[in-house]
């Protein structure tokens, strides 16, 4: 949806998919950047005690995050009602809580 949403707006949401920061960053005049990936997990799902707080925080952050990130873009650049987007948040949400998928996100 982000990307659909980027197109339409004639932005890019693949900053880090496309590693179009790595490029930005080196045309802004810095030089030796170097590409780390660190993939954390979202969701107490992890095994590692650790890894389970970090997924439990960054599930949180995003669950608590996610309407200010999609409402203008789902409404004003994708053409949704308001009430389409509380669905697919809910949605959304309900993923977010599913033990059983055992997402990532990358910075």
């Amino acid at each position: 949806m982000f990307i659909k949403a980027g197109e339409r707006a004639g932005q890019t949401f693949e900053v880090i998919d496309d590693d179009n920061w790595v490029r930005w960053m080196e045309e802004a005049g810095f030089y030796d950047v170097q590409v780390k990936t660190i993939k954390t997990p979202m969701g107490g799902w992890p095994a590692d005690k650790r890894w389970r707080e970090i997924g439990q925080f960054n599930k949180f952050a995003c669950e608590t995050s996610l309407e200010g990130y999609v409402m203008y873009l789902l409404t004003n650049i994708m053409g949704w009602e308001y009430a389409e987007v509380q669905v697919w948040l809910t949605r959304v949400r309900d993923a977010l809580k599913n033990k059983s998928y055992h997402g990532y996100s990358t910075w």
